[in-house]
């Protein structure tokens, strides 16, 4: 069952620069760690159970030997300097989430696990659900179940003190070129 907005996915070229600048305009960010066998790592602006993860690549190679995914993350850095390219919802039984999708015959990729190494050692985990089978540029959200507890996780990634004064996300506005096509998907 869903529970609620997770995070929103900004993918950008060079994860310091970005830090940089999201710091300038007032948010308080922390690197987040490495993606294990992805080719990825990230840095978080956290708010509370809801964050906003700037994206990047640091292995380029690793990043498209992971699949679809990672292909799609690299092309989309490749042509542009990075924007939004995803947002999740969190569920509390991805299990039952995809077999509804299962059901309704909704492709769907997983649940499969992730994880992340966080600057401070401590290995983060989670599961994912993938309608489509890529969380990237897509009108609709991925879904994530995380193996720890939110109460822990917030011990490990503590809200910031943003002088911007934001609190947290208040929404994802979706734009899709033809209509038909993302209701279609």
């Amino acid at each position: 069952m869903i529970t609620r907005f997770d995070h929103a996915v900004i993918a950008v070229r060079d994860l310091d620069a970005a830090m940089a600048r999201f710091r300038e305009l007032g948010f308080e960010v922390h690197p987040g760690g490495r993606h294990t066998g992805l080719g990825t790592y990230n840095a978080i602006i956290r708010f509370g159970l809801d964050y906003l993860e700037l994206l990047s690549v640091a292995d380029r190679e690793e990043a498209i030997a992971s699949g679809p995914s990672g292909r799609a993350l690299v092309e989309f850095l490749d042509r542009r300097e990075g924007g939004l390219v995803g947002y999740a919802l969190a569920t509390s039984d991805i299990e039952a989430d995809a077999q509804r999708f299962r059901q309704t015959g909704l492709e769907a990729v997983g649940p499969f696990p992730m994880e992340r190494l966080r600057p401070d050692g401590r290995l983060l985990s989670w599961r994912l659900l993938v309608p489509g089978g890529v969380p990237w540029l897509r009108p609709w959200p991925f879904l994530i179940q995380w193996d720890v507890p939110d109460d822990e996780r917030l011990s490990w990634e503590r809200p910031g003190t943003h002088a911007n004064g934001a609190i947290g996300v208040a929404g994802v506005a979706v734009a899709v070129a033809d209509l038909d096509w993302g209701i279609e998907l």
